[in-house]
């Protein structure tokens, strides 16, 4: 595979969050970054160290649950957060990354308010809570992909997620079961 040097004159300065919380990434999403010139900048959203001017953040996986307490009370972080997303800066967050951009985080350590941007509520469990592969087609305008355009993955997740007052944009199907919790927030 031959790497393609990036063309752009000025680098988008994309914050990646890697600390305790967040930091499973794919390294294909990170190398498609970089290959389109942008510069990657390591953040925290555990650290209180304020973070450099960004031009986009990448909230990736991770588990927020042993850290819950902190991110509830770090409000400095999630208003930074929410005025990034209020400023039209893409955001783009991915299993624990879309937890926190959630109103709630419910675990074994009680109840935590988080970024409050998406009406989603989170409980993590003991037990997988939706495992296996899925089918998605997207069904409304977002920055990614063409309505209409379809893909297969795949879920596991410890998570139970409810979402409220939002109709997402892609519908998910298990086999013939169609899946009615609404995915793809934008």
């Amino acid at each position: 595979l031959t790497r393609r040097a990036p063309t752009l004159q000025a680098r988008a300065r994309i914050g990646v969050v890697s600390d305790d919380a967040l930091w499973q990434y794919y390294d294909e999403n990170l190398d498609a970054l970089r290959d389109a010139g942008a510069a990657i900048i390591p953040l925290s959203i555990l650290s209180s160290e304020p973070w450099p001017e960004i031009d986009g953040l990448y909230l990736g996986g991770g588990d927020l649950a042993p850290y819950a307490e902190a991110l509830a009370a770090h409000s400095d972080r999630k208003s930074e957060v929410r005025a990034l997303i209020e400023s039209g800066r893409p955001v783009y967050a991915e299993h624990s990354g879309y937890f926190y951009l959630g109103d709630s985080l419910a675990c074994a350590g009680g109840h935590h308010k988080l970024a409050g941007v998406f009406p989603v509520s989170v409980s993590i469990g003991n037990k997988p809570a939706r495992l296996g592969y899925v089918e998605a087609s997207i069904t409304g305008e977002n920055p990614f992909y063409p309505v209409g355009f379809s893909f297969k993955g795949h879920e596991y997740h410890y998570a139970a997620i409810q979402v409220t007052a939002h109709p997402g944009s892609l519908e998910k199907s298990a086999g013939a079961a169609r899946i009615e919790e609404p995915d793809g927030l934008v």
